[in-house]
């Protein structure tokens, strides 16, 4: 059996390969974000800390994102002050609440607040969006082969 590629359609085995390489790229970036922070909460040491102001910053769209500012103290007694890179709307915490925070020690300077969402929500989602585009990829350029089913 023949196949003519139609101008203007779209090859379905481009598409699949596509969706492939995009769903393994999206599972790579999974795998690295878990590996880290597993390595973060596994060697970090904790603290209470607790947020003292939100910073608003607007995106490119015009949204407003919040950004939290926490101060904690190490075993030494000295306060840090961090100011967070990662932030959200609507703010998942406010002024003066109480926050555990991950650091590691010589390293005080780039502490994280223990968010589960951060650490773990993305991670996910990159998960499932590698498994959906690599199945319906291997689907997409199995499909046709061979008696034109899968």
């Amino acid at each position: 059996m023949t196949t003519r590629h139609m101008p203007g359609k779209f090859n379905r085995k481009v598409i699949a390969i596509l969706m492939v390489v995009a769903g393994s790229i999206c599972l790579l970036a999974a795998a690295g974000w878990f590996v880290y922070s597993w390595h973060l909460v596994a060697t970090s040491t904790r603290a209470t800390g607790q947020i003292t102001e939100l910073i608003e910053r607007p995106d490119g769209k015009g949204d407003t994102f919040f950004y939290p500012v926490f101060t904690y103290t190490d075993p030494h007694g000295i306060e840090h002050r961090i100011y967070s890179s990662v932030g959200s709307y609507p703010p998942p915490h406010r002024v003066g609440e109480t926050v555990t925070v991950l650091y590691i020690p010589g390293s005080e300077q780039n502490a994280q607040i223990d968010d589960w969402s951060f650490m773990w929500s993305i991670p996910l989602l990159l998960v499932f969006l590698g498994v959906f585009n690599t199945s319906v990829g291997g689907v997409l350029f199995l499909w046709g082969r061979k008696g034109g089913r899968v």
